[in-house]
């Protein structure tokens, strides 16, 4: 996806730290390893991020349940420290592996986000939907542009196989396992196609305007 604007980014990976330069714009890579404590902290100009159990979702032998309350989450807190700031929190989901048959995902493989001011409590739904476009190895976009409050706002990721509807022949059993992406930075408006393989047919007298 292109995105209008540059993004202060934060990635949630293990066994390397690496700071990439590309373009003008600033990546910071962050990563921790612990044989007793998978959680962990970080600090940015804009706030601060806090995963109870670290960032990573592995799901093994997966199968379909009636509800979200029984699939797979992880949480993490959001920490304003720049008042002033009004970058927007990105998160993103970035698979190492994907129930999939014959290379498609289905609809039924679903994730929301939830928040709340309290810890352990989420009642506002940030988002919803699906994995089926997901790519293994590509940030796909879970929640993009919610606002950093002041203060603390806790939140929850869930994914899990929707039992209510009907799933493929062969799904279950898969593993789904990758790693939930912070990103912090301006709005993300919507991708842009300046390809021109989709350009509209103008009726005479009309002039395209970009």
């Amino acid at each position: 996806m292109k995105e209008v604007f540059k993004n202060k980014k934060i990635l949630l990976i293990s066994m390397f730290s690496l700071l990439l330069v590309l373009a003008g714009t600033t990546y910071a890579w962050f990563s921790w390893t612990s044989s007793t404590n998978t959680s962990a902290t970080l600090t940015t100009s804009v706030a601060e991020f806090y995963f109870d159990s670290g960032s990573s979702i592995s799901a093994n032998n997966i199968g379909p349940v009636l509800s979200s309350d029984n699939g797979e989450y992880l949480t993490f807190s959001v920490t304003k420290t720049n008042p002033s700031s009004t970058d927007y929190l990105h998160i993103k989901f970035n698979a190492t592996s994907i129930p999939n048959v014959s290379g498609a995902i289905p609809e039924s493989l679903k994730y929301k986000v939830l928040s709340g001011t309290s810890n352990g409590s989420y009642p506002t739904t940030v988002a919803e939907g699906n994995l089926s476009s997901a790519v293994v190895g590509n940030d796909y976009s879970l929640a993009p542009n919610v606002t950093i409050a002041t203060g603390t706002t806790y939140y929850k990721v869930i994914f899990w196989l929707d039992g209510t509807v009907e799933n493929p022949t062969g799904i279950q059993g898969q593993t789904l396992a990758g790693t939930v992406n912070l990103y912090t930075g301006p709005i993300v408006l919507p991708n842009l196609d300046n390809s021109g393989a989709n350009a509209p047919v103008l009726a005479d007298g009309m002039i395209p305007i970009m």
